[in-house]
Order: C-alpha cells, then sequence, then structure tokens
C-alpha cells in the first residue's frame, strides 16, 4: 500500500482531541435554525450538499466567505425563502445552460452571472436536474418520502438512507462523503435520528486529508505519490488516500471517545483554518480571519496550533510539505 495508517500518531493526535468541545453556537447558525417546515430544510441541506465540491477559488472577499461557507449562506437564504431553487419539479423542468445562467448569479459577488467564481457550473446543473428526476420519480418529489422511507436506518435492505441515495447524482461516492454530510446536518437540524450509527461512513473531503497527511496520521510509503502531493500534481485516483483516512478517523473516534462527526468537524476546521498555505506552527497566523477553527471550537485564545507537541509536522518540513491530492471529482 502507497499509504499506511499510523496508529501511533491517530493515538497522539486522539487525545488533544478529547480535551476539546464545541462551541454552543455552532449548532445555533442559521443555517441549522432558520424557521421553515420541515420539507424545505430537508431540500435546503440536499441540494447545498449536492453542489458542495471542489470549491477551489470559491471566495466571497466582500462577505469573506469561502468554500463552504459561501454555499451555506447561500442556501440559508434560498431555504428562507422557500426558494423555486429547491424545488425538486422546478428544477426537474430546466435545461442546463438555463440552471447554470441562475447559479451563476448566485455565485458572483455582484449578481453578474458572467463574474461567477464557481467552476464547472454546467456538471453542477446536471447533478442537481437529475438528482431533481429521481427524487420525483422514486419519492413523489419529497425530499421527506426518502428519509421516512429509510425508518431512521443508513442501511437497511435497500431502503437505509445510504443505500437510496447511492444511485442520486452527486451522492454515489461509495465512500460517501455527500451522504453523511448530508445526515449531519439533518442530525444537528433535529430532523433525523440515526438507528445505526455504527454505519455511519466518516467523510473525507480535500482538507482532512492533507491534515492527517501533514500530521503523520498518514504516511506515504510511495515516492512518486509523495512528490505529486509535494508538487500538487494531478493523479488518477485518490481512492488508497481516502481508504486510509477513513481507517484513521475510526481510530481518532475511538481514541478520543468523540464522535464521528465531531472528529471530521475538528479536521476540517483545523486543516482549512491553520493548516493551509499558511501553518500556524511556523508562520504564526491562519489562513482565515475569524479562523474556522476558533468560530467552531470552544478554545480561549489561538496563538498556536491546537495539535501542539502531537503533529510530526510542527518539526517536519517534509510533512508540512504535503497537500492533499489533486483529482477530478464530483464526491468532495
Amino acid at each position: 500500500m502507497p499509504i499506511i495508517v499510523n496508529k501511533e500518531q491517530c493515538k497522539k493526535v486522539a487525545k488533544k482531541i478529547g480535551s476539546l468541545n464545541h462551541r454552543k453556537n455552532f449548532f445555533q447558525r442559521e443555517f441549522i435554525t432558520f424557521n421553515s417546515d420541515t420539507e424545505t430544510k430537508l431540500r435546503t441541506y440536499f441540494y447545498a450538499t449536492a453542489i458542495c465540491h471542489q470549491t477551489y477559488g470559491l471566495t466571497n472577499k466582500e462577505k469573506n466567505l469561502d468554500g463552504w461557507s459561501w454555499i451555506e449562506v447561500i442556501y440559508t437564504q434560498l431555504g428562507k425563502d422557500n426558494s423555486k431553487l429547491i424545488d425538486p419539479k422546478y428544477l426537474a423542468s430546466l435545461r442546463i445552460e438555463d440552471l447554470a445562467e441562475k447559479i451563476r448569479s448566485l455565485f458572483s459577488e455582484d449578481g453578474n452571472p458572467c463574474n461567477c467564481l464557481l467552476k464547472d457550473v454546467e456538471g453542477r446543473s446536471k447533478i442537481l436536474i437529475e438528482s431533481s428526476k429521481l427524487i420525483i420519480s422514486r419519492f413523489d418529489g419529497k425530499i421527506s418520502n426518502l428519509i421516512s422511507s429509510s425508518n431512521g436506518f443508513l442501511i437497511n435492505k435497500g431502503t437505509g438512507i445510504y443505500e437510496q441515495l447511492d444511485n442520486i447524482p452527486g451522492f454515489e461516492d461509495p465512500l460517501k462523503k455527500k451522504a453523511t454530510l448530508f445526515v449531519g446536518f439533518l442530525m444537528d437540524a433535529g430532523l433525523l435520528d440515526i438507528k445505526d450509527k455504527e454505519n455511519i461512513s466518516p467523510l473525507t473531503d480535500y482538507h482532512i486529508q492533507r491534515l492527517l497527511l501533514r500530521t503523520g496520521c498518514l504516511e506515504i510509503t510511495d515516492n512518486e505519490l509523495r512528490n505529486n502531493l509535494i508538487n500538487q500534481n494531478e493523479i488518477d485516483s485518490d481512492s488508497e488516500i481516502r481508504i486510509a483516512s477513513i481507517e484513521a478517523i475510526k481510530i481518532l473516534t475511538k481514541e478520543s471517545d468523540k464522535s464521528i462527526f465531531f472528529v471530521t468537524d475538528f479536521l476540517w476546521a483545523l486543516s482549512r483554518g491553520c493548516c493551509r498555505y499558511k501553518v500556524l506552527c511556523k508562520d504564526k497566523s491562519c489562513n482565515k480571519e475569524p479562523c474556522t477553527f476558533y468560530l467552531i471550537f470552544d478554545i480561549k485564545e489561538h496563538k498556536s496550533c491546537f495539535l501542539e507537541g502531537a503533529c510530526e509536522g510542527e518539526t517536519s518540513l517534509e510533512h508540512r510539505k504535503i497537500w492533499e491530492p489533486r483529482v477530478k471529482t464530483c464526491y468532495y
């Protein structure tokens, strides 16, 4: 295997994670708490998740938002407005080019579709349209029918949420990143109680992969792969890295005595805010102001990296130079 899981390093990182808690307001943000009927909220989370992948360069400088943060703000407003852009019947009626024009307006700082900052808008539009058609044909146009038919299970002889999302465009990922993200939003909003939590598949995106590699929780044994990651060369597949990431997250979850969602929140927030272009351990500043990690987790100050003393990258330049795999994917 070109990637191995360093179990002892995972235990070091897990010990740090175990001492941490979310800020209370993390679950009180408007995306989770906005007032609407259940179906509208389910549609909001479904389509926000479906469109969210490969958000490199998606930055609204005026509002200090980028990547998922901007998507969340946009879809919160669509949900509050009960917009047609989260209505399966309306979306299914559109041509790809027509929906693409509407999405371009949403993801431009000035509302001008010519200034859109979201990449592959046609590809995302196709996902939204095709997933809407399947929601109509299989669930009478209602996300709530998909959820209720699962009876609270992720896997249940073909009726579980994971199983029913498997064939829906945007959610076909065999490692179920978007499906797990969607489920997590429903749980946070009090719309779903999972009965088989042991079947939750840890979500792995590029931020999480990068942090696991830099901390040494994952170790690269193949020189060609290491060079490709350091030089940010595009590779054909990242499946082995993602599979190893899932194994590492399961160890972190067990050893920290936290939930899978807590652990992935930790990895995502720290890598997004503190360990990307700038690394807090050396640069003494974060990539974002305010830092994503500081906003999500209950810490009094944020002058040093939370993983200080437990991260290989703190003392190893070779680890700090590693980047996530560059692949073309709609899975994350």
